[in-house]
């Protein structure tokens, strides 16, 4: 079973995941992680100096200097996506067919670029406001960029046709008896 996650920076897809993870033992796939530990890669960090010049200080990727390009420069953002997205795709398809007994939450904005069949997925999103004042002081991150970024992310979801829909505007606990909900629906007797 692979169960996809998807939805807004600041949404909570992240705290949905975690949650899932240890209530219903499913193994949990971080894109977004996976993209970090990828970005590593000597060949990749290549890539990204060649096509963001700069951004590569003494053989280590500014992250900072990558958010603001991605935040601030669509044009920029979809090359580092095409480049990346395959890769990220790869590494996925490779654990869990690695481990096929065992049950798989993929969390990733870029969920309709993952050559998988999921047995279901959920949207995870919340209010603009909410959105911003959960980035501002997580990240510190200034509102305009967060603003840009969910833009850029929006094309991504136009993309997918969510089985499932939570909007996270109000408290963990109400986040998690959604998630509850949704999963006895998917699991119906195998829980």
């Amino acid at each position: 079973m692979i169960i996809g996650v998807y939805g807004y920076i600041g949404a909570g897809k992240t705290s949905s995941c975690e949650y899932l993870q240890n209530k219903y033992h499913f193994t949990y796939l971080n894109a977004d992680k996976i993209a970090k530990e990828i970005m590593q890669d000597p060949t990749v960090l290549c890539f990204l100096e060649q096509t963001f010049p700069g951004i590569i200080i003494d053989g280590v990727l500014n992250r900072d200097c990558l958010r603001t390009i991605i935040f601030t420069n669509p044009v920029a953002n979809n090359k580092l996506n095409n480049y990346l997205w395959p890769k990220v795709n790869q590494q996925i398809i490779t654990i869990i067919n690695n481990n096929p007994n065992q049950n798989f939450l993929v969390e990733a904005i870029g969920l309709s670029t993952l050559a998988l069949s999921f047995t279901a997925k959920i949207f995870i999103t919340a209010s603009k406001e909410n959105i911003i004042a959960r980035i501002n002081a997580r990240d510190q991150q200034p509102s305009d960029q967060t603003e840009q970024l969910l833009k850029i992310q929006e094309t991504f979801f136009k993309q997918i046709k969510p089985d499932y829909k939570i909007i996270t505007n109000k408290s963990l606990p109400e986040l998690y008896q959604k998630l509850d909900k949704i999963m006895e629906e998917i699991l119906g007797d195998d829980e």
